[in-house]
């Protein structure tokens, strides 16, 4: 009986505090639920970031970057270089002879973040190949930069979170002032993000004389092997070949 009665007492007891104890209750219930929505939040922009690289990686491509560079921000291929690259085997030829690859250039550039805030937007340089390569890109407003023009495309992603970006804007770079003449889409990949141009013109207006990687589309998917082998036989290259999915 003296053990139920304080098991009871015990009982009565905590009842009666519950009215003293909601309020720091509360405060841990709703700290804990923030942090858990951060967290979420947090893995919910990872994993959309993840897919969105994916859905730009194309496994019948391949991207040529220096041995040495993890990314292509970081590297740099010399013009003397591009020519033997574009002739190695492995790469997809057109019915001219020509290999269906193109070297890029890209750097960064600040934007303005709707509603306000400060961010960087990679800015790519693609030549008469590009869009050869990228089937996927599509114009949804304006047109198409010209070759050779002071003309710029952006994703449809940028012109939605950027200020300043849809067509008819201007983009000011080291040269001057660059009209947005078209916004493109290629189905909510990673490159939504960025904005394109005229690989050499750009070049020329950052003053930047080499170019940063090489897209290339393999032969066939199971080509990759044969290019490695062959960047791997020409140590004057120091180049590095991988699957664009991988």
């Amino acid at each position: 009986m003296n053990t139920l009665r304080q098991i009871a007492a015990v009982t009565a007891l905590s009842f009666k505090s519950l009215p003293s104890r909601a309020r720091p209750s509360l405060v841990i219930v709703v700290g804990m639920a923030c942090v858990i929505g951060v967290l979420i939040s947090a893995m919910s922009l990872d994993v959309g970031y993840v897919n969105a690289e994916l859905r730009a990686g194309d496994p019948g491509r391949a991207i040529i970057l220096p041995a040495a560079a993890n990314r292509e921000g970081d590297s740099t291929l010399p013009h003397d270089s591009i020519g033997p690259i574009l002739s190695l085997p492995g790469i997809r030829k057109d019915r001219d002879g020509s290999a269906i690859a193109e070297a890029e250039f890209i750097y960064f550039i600040r934007a303005v973040r709707k509603p306000n805030g400060v961010n960087f937007l990679a800015l790519r340089g693609i030549g008469p190949k590009g869009l050869e390569l990228r089937p996927e890109l599509t114009i949804v407003a304006g047109r198409m930069f010209r070759s050779g023009a002071r003309e710029l495309i952006v994703g449809a992603a940028a012109t939605q979170q950027f200020e300043h970006l849809a067509v008819g804007d201007k983009v000011i770079l080291q040269d001057g002032e660059w009209p947005v003449v078209g916004t493109f889409a290629t189905g909510g990949d990673i490159r939504e993000g960025e904005i394109i141009g005229d690989a050499d013109t750009l070049m020329a207006a950052a003053r930047h004389a080499n170019f940063n990687s090489v897209m290339v589309q393999l032969d066939t998917p199971n080509s990759l092997g044969v290019l490695q082998q062959a960047l791997a036989a020409n140590p004057a290259l120091t180049a590095q070949a991988e699957r664009l999915s991988d």
